[in-house]
C-alpha cells in the first residue's frame, strides 16, 4: 500500500519523519510550505533524497503545492486556545 502513496502534508516533514518515510517505502510527498528549523526534505537535511545506506528507500519531494495557504492555516491554528491545557500556576 505504502509503494503505491502519495502523502499530503501542509509542511514539509521534519528529519525523523523523513527518516520514517523512507523506511515505509512511500515514494512522493507534497508540502506546502517549508520547515526551516527541522525540514527533512532540503531544507535543513536532505533526508529524502541523499543516498544513506541502510535507512530504506528515498522518495520525491514537492515543495509550495498552495504554500500561502498552509502558512495561513498554521497561523490559525496557533492562534487558537487549548481547552484542555492546564491552568497555569502564576
Amino acid at each position: 500500500v505504502f509503494k503505491d502513496t502519495v502523502l499530503y502534508v501542509t509542511v514539509e516533514p521534519c528529519i525523523m519523519c523523513a527518516g520514517a518515510l523512507r523506511l515505509l517505502k512511500i515514494p512522493l510527498v507534497v508540502y506546502g510550505c517549508r520547515n526551516e528549523r527541522f525540514g527533512g526534505c532540503g531544507s535543513v537535511l536532505n533526508i529524502a533524497g541523499d543516498d544513506i545506506p541502510n535507512t530504506g528507500t528515498r522518495f520525491k519531494c514537492i515543495g509550495g503545492y498552495q504554500g500561502e495557504k498552509a502558512v495561513e492555516l498554521l497561523k490559525t491554528f496557533y492562534k487558537q486556545e487549548n481547552p484542555n491545557a492546564p491552568r497555569t500556576k502564576v
